[in-house]
């Protein structure tokens, strides 16, 4: 894609970042779910519905953690410069 193209997004983001406050990562954390949440959900389904089970593979994991990191650290820039998230 190029440099001046209207449909790429930049995000400015800033040399230092202090510690995260651990108040705050802990709501982020609460309100996503894991790749092992979303597995312990899909065994407590009930056996009609086992069937649209599908296997994750390491990767899809890997891009949902990925993904999941990337709006953590959205969400503190959007909070650190005083911006509501919700």
């Amino acid at each position: 894609m190029e440099p001046n193209s209207p449909k790429k997004i930049q995000f400015a983001v800033p040399l230092f970042q202090s510690q995260i406050d651990p108040e705050a990562a802990e709501q982020i954390r609460k309100r996503r779910p894991t790749p092992a949440s979303l597995v312990i959900m899909n065994e407590h389904m009930p056996p009609e519905k086992d069937e649209k089970r599908t296997n994750i593979s390491q990767a899809e994991v890997s891009n949902f953690i990925f993904f999941n990191i990337f709006l953590v650290k959205i969400v503190l820039l959007l909070e650190t410069l005083g911006l509501q998230t919700h």
